[in-house]
């Protein structure tokens, strides 16, 4: 990954594309159990972290692998 690349931060939308197209009511329901990191406020407009977004999916990933 390059520098701009790991420092990213993606919308709502785009995150919810990242975890297999779920809604974006699932990514907010996500966030608020603590599954998924607090977002990054750009003015009115909730961000999360790219970096951070990919961590969650890589572990939950290494779950998946655990219990097969």
């Amino acid at each position: 990954m390059t520098g701009m690349t790991a420092d990213r931060l993606v919308t709502f939308t785009e995150a919810a594309e990242m975890l297999g197209r779920v809604s974006i009511r699932t990514v907010r329901r996500l966030i608020a159990s603590g599954e998924l990191p607090k977002p990054v406020y750009i003015g009115r407009i909730p961000k999360l972290s790219f970096q951070e977004l990919a961590s969650v999916i890589e572990r939950l990933k290494q779950q998946r692998k655990q219990t097969i």
